[in-house]
């Protein structure tokens, strides 16, 4: 093959290249995976659950965010069609072994607790106690009756969950109580979840809570929010910060065709000269950019999927990560090395198009 040959010519210089492609693919891949793992972590722990209603703040940034003054429970809870009413404070933590840790307090005798699944031991009841996620008790190596510290405070680990959502699995449970003068919310909670005598009232009871409550927002599992539009940015971050790893690794492919232009001049001039139409001059410096792509991308695949089961075996990483490509991902690395060899390679062949026969001789 023609492309592959002119490409063997100059081994370093197309190693070089090769491998440029590869990181700028593995870069957005990985970046595209942290961030989507990111926005599922925060939109799992705001789901309802059980709860037919999610109260919360509504020009808070996020959910979790909020503060919202637990008299306005009680008021809620004795709202005609309501059942039950539980509120939780979410705090998130920077420990040595992990960037990120979030902690949620909950009312011990609440509905809430339920949604998360023991594994081992039983759930809180009392003060200073606290229930791990399943991997987080697997990072830090603690089981039933071991003593974990927060904020300086020692609470006993009474059970291990799993509730499906990375930061709660990568995270822990304590009382409400005990939330609330950890991350100086005294009297307050990030959001309340709303039980209701018949699912049937969710709309009346809405229209009422947001009636009375202005400044607060009452949502359904899978209703948009305001959180949506973070979420979002979430998910699209890898994007744009791959955009950066895509430029270097174009311009890089750049240089290298623009190079391999320059010291092949005369001999397109031959080829020119012997009869080849500039079309022919450009599907050759395009098919080797497109070549050069091809392998790099599937080269930065094969990096991408070995650092995310790296990565997600990571204390501080691994609630982002699954260890595994989604489709979207593979679709994802195709198009990004077909737009690197197009772009690499698109003025290299233009400009060898142009060159004029005897003038290149």
């Amino acid at each position: 093959m023609l492309s592959l040959k002119n490409l063997l010519r100059r081994k370093v210089r197309t190693l070089l290249t090769l491998l440029g492609v590869a990181v700028g693919v593995a870069a957005v891949v990985v970046l595209s995976a942290f961030s989507a793992g990111m926005a599922r972590g925060f939109s799992g722990v705001s789901e309802t659950g059980d709860a037919d209603l999610l109260v919360s703040q509504k020009d808070a940034l996020m959910i979790l965010l909020g503060a919202i003054d637990e008299e306005v429970g009680e008021e809620i809870a004795a709202l005609r069609g309501v059942d039950e009413v539980a509120g939780t404070v979410i705090g998130i933590l920077s420990l040595p072994e992990t960037p990120y840790f979030l902690v949620a307090g909950e009312e011990p005798r609440g509905f809430a607790l339920a949604r998360y699944r023991l594994v081992e031991g039983r759930r809180i009841a009392a003060r200073r106690e606290l229930m791990l996620g399943r991997q987080a008790a697997a990072n830090f190596k603690k089981a039933v009756g071991d003593k974990f510290r927060i904020n300086e405070i020692s609470y006993t680990v009474v059970g291990i969950f799993e509730t499906g959502a990375s930061f709660e699995d990568n995270g822990a449970v304590i009382g409400l109580d005990d939330a609330q003068r950890a991350f100086d919310k005294r009297r307050q909670v990030s959001y309340f979840k709303v039980k209701l005598d018949d699912p049937r009232q969710r709309d009346a009871v809405k229209a009422a809570i947001e009636e009375r409550w202005p400044e607060l927002a009452a949502t359904r599992s899978g209703d948009p929010s305001s959180q949506d539009e973070i979420l979002q940015l979430f998910g699209s971050m890898g994007w744009v910060l791959g955009l950066f790893a895509i430029l270097v690794g174009g311009l890089g492919m750049m240089n290298a065709q623009l190079m391999s232009v320059l010291e092949r001049t005369r001999e397109i001039g031959v080829l020119r000269a012997l009869g080849w139409r500039r079309r022919r001059i450009v599907a050759m410096i395009l098919g080797e950019a497109l070549l050069l792509a091809g392998l790099g991308g599937v080269l930065g695949l094969a990096m991408a999927v070995a650092l995310l089961r790296l990565l997600s075996r990571s204390a501080a990483l691994g609630g982002f990560l699954s260890g595994t490509l989604e489709p979207s991902a593979l679709a994802q690395s195709v198009v990004i090395a077909v737009v690197l060899g197009l772009v690499g390679g698109g003025y290299p062949a233009w400009r060898a198009a142009r060159l004029a026969p005897v003038e290149a001789m």
